[in-house]
Parts: structure tokens; C-alpha cells; sequence
């Protein structure tokens, strides 16, 4: 029988990762908002130099979002870099609703790479982060994922180490429990709390 819940979608994962390219909202068949995007809307077309004000704005329409589709019990999809755990405390509350709570979670094992994603991006037209802030973010997303692991009801993790080709399904989780899993892992997966979940 099909499952009727509604759904929430986080794809998540630290800048440069390939979050937009790879996990478009629009792959959901959800109701779906991006703050990035959001952002270049307010700011003419443009993703570069945005100011913070249009930023705060834009994450405020997001929220708003996140709020109107649990209340009205609609299926949605959101992007994060998981550098807090707003998205995992929204997860709690959506879950409390009675949705199914799914994340997507996308990542490099070299920082380095991300840092050169994003200048490559940037010199593209597509939004900037200064390199620390991009490094500031890479570890803070991978600490925070354990707990998303928690909490989430499904999640899959993706390596995209390899730039230009497709990431790579590396492992699965249901409910807390790694239902599948590749060998060898990437680094990534193997630091902190993330090597302890897996066993390594």
C-alpha cells in the first residue's frame, strides 16, 4: 500500500558539494524552497554580493515556508548545509505532525575541494562564501549529522568526491540503522561520532 504520509526532504550537506546540482528541490515532487535562490530573486537576478539584509529575509520567507507546509500537512523539500541543527529541530516538529522525514545528505572528502567548487562556482555567477567560512561549515555539518541520523526516518548519504561525475550512494539508514552501506567508506564518513556510528 502506498505511503500517504506527507513528506519532508532535506538535502543537505556543507557548500560546494553539489546539493543544488545533483538533489534539485524540484526532484521531489514536493513543494520546495531555496534560500539561495530566494536571495538572487531579491537581489535582481543576481546570486553575488548579497546583502545581508536580503539574506535574513530570504531565510525568513523559509521558515515561514517550513511552518505553512507542516500545518497544512504538505509534502515539502528544503536545502541546508546542516551547519546548526535548525533543520533537524524543524524535522521534530514535522515528524510530531505526522510526516515522513527524509534526508539527503551530499559531501566531499577533501574541504580543499569544496573551496574550489564554490571559487569555480562563484566565477560562474552562482553564489560566493568566503574560505574560511566554507571550512567553518564543512566541519560543522559533518558533526551535526549524527544527530539528523537520529532523528531522521531515512537517510542516505552521498560521496561526491569525484568532480563532474554523479555522487556516489554510500550508505543507507532507516529509522537509526545503517540498512546498507559500501566498503571501503569515503574519509568523510569515518571521523568523530560518524566512524563510531559505522563501526570503523
Amino acid at each position: 500500500m502506498p505511503n500517504k504520509l506527507p513528506r519532508m526532504v532535506v538535502i543537505a550537506g556543507p557548500s560546494g558539494s553539489g546539493k543544488s546540482s545533483f538533489y534539485p528541490g524540484s526532484d521531489f515532487e514536493a513543494a520546495w524552497f531555496n534560500v539561495d535562490d530566494r536571495c538572487a530573486e531579491l537581489n535582481q537576478g543576481s546570486y553575488q554580493e548579497i546583502p545581508p539584509a536580503i539574506r535574513t529575509q530570504a531565510q525568513e520567507e523559509c521558515q515561514k515556508f517550513i511552518e505553512e507546509c507542516t500545518r497544512e500537512l504538505r509534502s515539502f523539500a528544503v536545502e541546508t548545509t546542516l551547519r546548526t541543527d535548525i533543520a533537524i529541530q524543524q524535522a521534530k516538529r514535522a515528524k510530531a505532525a505526522g510526516f515522513r522525514i527524509e534526508m539527503v545528505f551530499v559531501a566531499t572528502d577533501d574541504v580543499d575541494e569544496n573551496v574550489l567548487r564554490v571559487a569555480r562556482r562563484s566565477h560562474d555567477g552562482g553564489h560566493s562564501a568566503p574560505e574560511a567560512r566554507i571550512r567553518e561549515i564543512y566541519q560543522l555539518s559533518l558533526e551535526n549529522l549524527p544527530g539528523a541520523i537520529e532523528v531522521f526516518d531515512h537517510v542516505t548519504l552521498h560521496d561526491s568526491s569525484a568532480f563532474g561525475q554523479l555522487p556516489r550512494l554510500v550508505v543507507k539508514i532507516v529509522n537509526g540503522k545503517v540498512v546498507s552501506r559500501s566498503t571501503p567508506l569515503p574519509r568523510w564518513c569515518l571521523s568523530g561520532a560518524l566512524g563510531k556510528l559505522f563501526g570503523e
